[in-house]
């Protein structure tokens, strides 16, 4: 027989108060931070899900509790809000939170700032697209696509 579940209002109380109000979640952490507890039969329960739970009411499936503090550990429930997908997206966008993924800074960049500018100036001096992406290791399409503002538009 397993032993008797933890009441999830008696998991809710291990945590610590920041300086800002924020109840950070002292437990295990999930690989984007947030707090996390077992609960039924391997099931895991995010932590400001359970404490807007606990504290608001019952959260339907296709909504997300946010965070007004962008604390992911924080279950400080006055800190939490309801939203949708894309409340949740304006929210990070408005407070700048949204990484960038432009240009040299996207994860498979093979070039940076200054080669779209190099490579722009070689194709305004007129050489060959083919002969500047042998030089820069890239292909023709991409070259092309570069000189013509199609990717690379914000250099």
């Amino acid at each position: 027989m397993s032993p008797p579940l933890i009441p999830i209002e008696q998991k809710l109380k291990n945590y610590s108060v920041s300086d800002k109000g924020c109840w950070i979640f002292l437990g295990a952490k999930d690989r984007d931070g947030y707090g996390v507890f077992g609960h039924t039969k391997g099931k895991q329960l995010r932590a400001h899900r359970a404490s807007y739970e606990i504290y608001k009411g019952k959260v339907s499936k296709d909504l997300l509790v946010c965070h007004i503090c962008d604390i992911t550990s924080c279950i400080n429930p006055s800190h939490l809000f309801l939203g949708s997908p894309k409340d949740n997206t304006h929210d990070m966008i408005k407070k700048g939170r949204k990484a960038s993924h432009k240009g040299q800074n996207h994860p498979s960049a093979k070039i940076n700032d200054l080669d779209v500018i190099w490579i722009r100036k070689q194709r305004d001096s007129g050489r060959k697209l083919k002969d500047i992406a042998s030089d820069i290791g890239v292909s023709f399409g991409h070259i092309s696509a570069i000189c013509k503002r199609i990717v690379w538009k914000h250099i």
